[in-house]
């Protein structure tokens, strides 16, 4: 997997991830939904960042999540899996 260094990184810090509760409004349902979502904080390097995004999308297809929240040294991103992966799924 193009990403797998990363995951790496990812799974030796989830430990130290925080649980946040919070809700959303799905914009399809327009209902609300209570969500608990994990924080990971990783460090990559300016030239992964492409491969963290692709890592991301795939993991939106694994856990059939609409978007993932990436922040970027305060820039956000809403990370979705592309179409012709999710196959209806999310």
């Amino acid at each position: 997997m193009a990403g797998s260094g990363i995951v790496c990184t990812v799974w030796r810090l989830h430990d130290r991830a925080g649980l946040y509760r919070g809700c959303y409004t799905d914009p399809h349902s327009q209902q609300r939904v209570d969500d608990e979502s994990y924080k990971f904080i990783v460090a990559v390097p300016q030239s992964t960042l492409d491969r963290l995004r692709d890592l991301l999308r795939q993991v939106c297809v694994d856990f059939a999540q609409k978007c993932i929240y990436l922040n970027i040294a305060s820039q956000v991103e809403f990370i979705e899996a592309t179409s012709h992966e999710t196959n209806g799924s999310v």
